[in-house]
């Protein structure tokens, strides 16, 4: 639905970011939430026991890349999901720019190709 509606807005690149400004943190927000009931579900699954601002932590490190070593998975149902969400990340982040890239390209040459509105009066 989102892609239809940006490839018909009239200011599709801008439909395209609010798309984005969406998505990014819902994947966050449902991982942080997901590691967050692992860690109380078994207190051995990471190194300590995440609280809500932890799992936050360490889904944005997860997911940026960037690395951690303050939490760390250790369990191998937690590594597993680890690595899931590394891959996911990787493949969900290209899908979703080359997909709202895609839709908003359309939505502008498709702006750009029809004819414009009569004058009003």
């Amino acid at each position: 639905w989102e892609l239809r509606a940006i490839v018909h807005s009239p200011h599709p690149v801008t439909r395209a970011g609010e798309a984005l400004a969406v998505a990014i943190p819902a994947v966050v927000i449902v991982f942080a939430l997901t590691y967050l009931g692992l860690s109380r579900a078994n207190a051995a699954s990471f190194n300590e026991p995440l609280n809500h601002v932890g799992a936050f932590y360490y889904t944005v490190s997860v997911l940026s890349t960037v690395g951690f070593g303050d939490i760390t998975a250790r369990t191998e149902s937690a590594r597993l999901l680890v690595s899931a969400q590394m891959l996911f990340d990787l493949g969900l982040l290209v899908l979703i720019a080359r997909t709202v890239v895609g839709a908003a390209r359309l939505g502008v040459k498709r702006r750009d190709a029809d004819p414009a509105p009569p004058p009003p009066g």
